[in-house]
């Protein structure tokens, strides 16, 4: 049997608040939204850009 090594990396929990701010800055949402096809026609809502980069719960009612 092969031996690999595995690396598990982690990250902080209060960190991340700073990583969907900097999502938010470099527009990743416009990104995403390009290369996933669009929901389907009766779909009314957030795109799937937007809801990766949602951080406050009560925007989504």
């Amino acid at each position: 049997m092969n031996e690999t090594e595995v690396k598990i990396s982690s990250e902080r929990i209060d960190d991340i608040p700073l990583i969907v701010e900097w999502l938010l800055q470099v527009e990743i949402a416009k990104y995403i939204d390009q290369k996933l096809e669009k929901p389907h026609g009766n779909y009314q809502g957030m795109s799937y850009g937007q809801l990766s980069v949602q951080n406050d719960p009560a925007e989504l009612i």
